[in-house]
């Protein structure tokens, strides 16, 4: 009789192993989830919720509400335009999920302006002088420091960021930039970059002369490190008018003492100006 007794009970036990599986099985937590926490109220954004129970997809088995007011959703996207808190929660075969929270509201960056700022607007194309660039947000906050900023490069299927707030080049044109802060860009701005103007640079051999028509200075005349004497016309300013009186050539002489003030000129434009003294 013992022994018929524990086999039953042995039965019974083996008979309810399957039953308690099957309810660990659907006691797996009911997980509701957002593809997005935060929506633009003037964007017409869209939240998509997804229902798990365990790893499966359930979300087409579920119903999802409003806590608020346990009003349902219909589907299982959200929308709004009116700024707010929404919470929202899952139920399936009766079962209660977790809630899920989704904030509305404006976007904080609309409405921002940003200017790009450049000291200069011209620059001399000698790999020297240089341009300073400032971002400014709304009108007055100086936000360089959290900005990058890029040249417009036409012959590249991509622009070129500065790691600096400065810009020098040895290449004559107009040269485009912009900002972007947050996200946002600046309008361009154009910095003109001029050609280098050649060097024009008058010497002579010798400064100080005897004033007796026969001791004299020779001018020569270089433009970028290149003699061209030859080619320029060489200019006596006169002391009384301050009128430029043209030499007969590069030889000066003069029968009277003085001081005397000379500059050459070409097509390019005019030299510096020598003095030279006749004793």
């Amino acid at each position: 009789m013992k022994m018929l007794l524990k086999i039953l009970i042995l039965a019974a036990a083996i008979v309810a192993l399957p039953g308690c599986n099957k309810e660990n099985k659907n006691q797996a937590p009911l997980i509701l989830s957002t593809d997005v926490t935060w929506l633009d109220c003037n964007q017409n954004d869209i939240a998509t919720f997804t229902v798990k129970q365990r790893t499966e997809d359930v979300t087409n088995s579920s119903e999802i509400f409003h806590v608020e007011n346990d009003t349902p959703l219909n589907g299982n996207t959200f929308s709004s335009t009116v700024e707010g808190i929404y919470s929202f929660y899952a139920v399936r075969n009766g079962e209660k999920s977790n809630t899920a929270t989704i904030t509305v509201g404006k976007n904080p960056l609309d409405g921002m302006e940003i200017t790009l700022i450049p000291d200069s607007d011209t620059i001399m194309a000698d790999n020297q002088e240089r341009v300073s660039f400032q971002v400014i947000c709304n009108g007055e906050e100086n936000v360089s420091s959290q900005s990058e900023l890029y040249r417009v490069d036409s012959l590249s299927d991509h622009d070129i960021r500065l790691m600096e707030f400065v810009y020098s080049t040895d290449k004559p044109g107009i040269h485009e930039f912009y900002a972007i802060y947050q996200g946002i860009q600046s309008e361009k701005v154009k910095i003109t970059a001029t050609e280098r103007p050649p060097q024009i640079v008058l010497s002579a051999d010798t400064y100080i002369i005897l004033a007796d028509g026969e001791s004299c200075a020779t001018l020569s005349l270089k433009i970028n490190e290149v003699d061209c004497t030859s080619e320029a016309t060489y200019y006596l300013i006169s002391e009384a008018s301050g009128e430029p009186i043209e030499l007969e050539s590069n030889i000066f002489t003069s029968k009277v003492p003085g001081k005397f003030k000379i500059y050459a000129s070409v097509s390019q434009g005019n030299s510096n100006t020598i003095e030279i003294e006749a004793q």
